[in-house]
């Protein structure tokens, strides 16, 4: 038999009771924490839904940028700023893969281990992100002036000449060989002007070492002979060789 409630306490009614646990506090705050956390999943795969369409669109697009400029080809990058005559190690070099049409014909092969640039000296200063070319490199353990110079080039140490300008390492020049008036002729007998070869300065004078000129192998003689007759004229090219010889001459000098 269930015991009598005193009297002054009523039963609690079950509606009561329902309503009394959905007004309290702490179930407002649950019911709250729910509704927040399901508005954070949405916008949580709202941004995954837009990253994904943008990484899907930057894909194509580079996919098409590169079925526009072809094939990719493996070469060599300068990693910073060399000169002339630097013998090149890994911390010089950078291996990139760019677009067949951007890529130099000459331009080392990167995945080509028999042509590895390691060791090799470059002939001309280089600027961080250039590619490697072939003719840039020196030969084979070249050093010093040496891996300066181009194939089929001679380096002339020569006295001071006459009306010399100062000159640096990389200048071009021209040298003007005269015509010995006791000898009726000039050196190579050509008429209307001197002849002008073409050259490199591999070195500039001091007051401890001569100048040094890289000319054309075929005209090297030519220019000794003129220098120990002091029959050479030296002139400054501007950069990018915009001076030109005297008309009627030739010109020759090593290719770079």
């Amino acid at each position: 038999m269930s015991r009598p409630r005193p009297m002054g306490h009523p039963s609690p009614d079950p509606a009561s009771i329902g309503s009394t646990h959905h007004a309290s506090p702490l179930f407002r705050s649950a019911r709250a924490f729910r509704g927040q956390a399901r508005l954070a999943w949405t916008a949580s795969a709202i941004m995954l839904g837009v990253c994904l369409l943008l990484t899907v669109r930057l894909q194509r697009d580079a996919n098409t940028a590169r079925r526009a400029y072809g094939e990719t080809r493996p070469v060599w990058l300068i990693r910073h700023d060399v000169h002339a005559g630097a013998v090149l190690g890994t911390g010089d070099l950078e291996r990139r893969l760019l677009p067949q049409g951007l890529v130099p014909a000459s331009a080392i092969d990167a995945d080509d281990l028999a042509r590895s640039p390691l060791g090799y000296a470059v002939r001309t200063e280089m600027a961080g992100g250039e590619i490697l070319l072939e003719h840039r490199l020196a030969g084979a353990g070249a050093r010093g002036l040496s891996a300066l110079l181009a194939p089929g080039t001679i380096g002339l140490a020569l006295d001071p000449l006459t009306g010399q300008p100062d000159v640096s390492t990389g200048d071009q020049v021209l040298l003007f060989l005269l015509a010995d008036a006791s000898e009726g002729g000039s050196l190579d007998g050509a008429r209307g002007g001197p002849d002008a070869v073409l050259g490199t300065v591999l070195a500039a004078p001091t007051s401890e070492n001569r100048l040094v000129v890289a000319v054309d192998a075929a005209d090297a003689g030519r220019v000794a002979e003129a220098e120990r007759r002091g029959l050479v004229v030296m002139a400054l090219l501007a950069l990018g060789g915009g001076a030109s010889p005297t008309p009627g001459s030739t010109t020759r000098g090593p290719n770079r």
